[in-house]
């Protein structure tokens, strides 16, 4: 969902249905209060994401990064399509659901400018309960260790994404991180409200300097490799929609190869 406008004004060339994707305009959900409490909420995260992008700017300024420099402030506080993601984690049953010794573990970049979080309430059977052990949000470091972020109810996150590693030149590297949930809970489900802030569609992803963006490849089993979101999405001249249809693409050729391998039938 769009929680800043209903109406997004759409970037000539960029026009649904084929890049309906990018514009975050759909049908809410007939909860009464939840549109308004989720767009409440937005105007919370806005200038925050506008704070953090100016420590950003400033920043990469200082570590010289060029002449060419798309500010990312000003990208936020202009555009028109961030995007409301309330997200709902269920336990999961396979043996193909662990990497890297964590359970339900989906390794992802956020494949925008900025993802952000409240933090999760965990419910069973329609009522909160305490966080389970060894569950919740997870992150690689640049070592490639995995941290659990020490956070309250209170406690806002903030993920980089993918696109603020090309604007910067690779100065500020994307968050790999996953959501783990139990193994085995009946009626258990994580909730979580996020809000993710992206460039205008037409916006052209280009690093002010030269920038080699690694090829990651899903199966290396030296690393942790996020399989949603890869930055091998990105190419020379590359607009923001251009960008957000390659991730969706390789999303679903992931998951159909996914679901062939765990079926023996690739």
């Amino acid at each position: 969902m769009n929680p800043r406008t209903d109406n997004p004004a759409i970037c000539p060339g960029f026009e649904p249905p084929r890049f309906a994707h990018v514009y975050n305009v759909g049908v809410w959900p007939d909860i009464d209060g939840f549109k308004e409490c989720v767009k409440e909420i937005y105007q919370i995260f806005h200038p925050l994401a506008i704070i953090m992008s100016r420590h950003v700017d400033n920043h990469a300024k200082e570590r010289g990064v060029g002449p060419n420099y798309q500010s990312i402030e000003k990208l936020v506080e202009e555009s028109e399509v961030p995007l409301a993601r309330t997200l709902a984690y269920h336990p999961k049953h396979d043996e193909h659901d662990e990497v890297c010794g964590l359970k339900n573990a989906q390794w992802h970049y956020d494949s925008r400018l900025w993802g952000s979080l409240i933090n999760a309430q965990h419910m069973e059977d329609g009522k909160c309960v305490p966080t389970p052990p060894g569950t919740g949000l997870v992150y690689q470091d640049a070592d490639g260790n995995i941290v659990y972020p020490d956070c309250s109810d209170e406690d806002i996150l903030f993920h980089i994404g993918t696109n603020i590693d090309l604007l910067t030149a690779g100065i500020f590297k994307p968050a790999c991180h996953a959501a783990v949930v139990p193994e085995v809970r009946s009626n258990y489900m994580r909730v979580q409200q996020a809000f993710e802030f992206a460039p205008k569609p037409n916006t052209v992803l280009s690093p002010p300097i030269a920038y080699d963006i690694p090829n990651v490849i899903p199966g290396d089993e030296n690393r942790i490799i996020p399989q949603i979101g890869i930055r091998r999405n990105w190419t020379e001249g590359i607009t923001y929609a251009q960008y957000q249809e390659n991730m969706l693409d390789t999303y679903v050729k992931y998951t159909n190869v996914c679901y062939l391998e765990m079926k023996g039938t690739r």
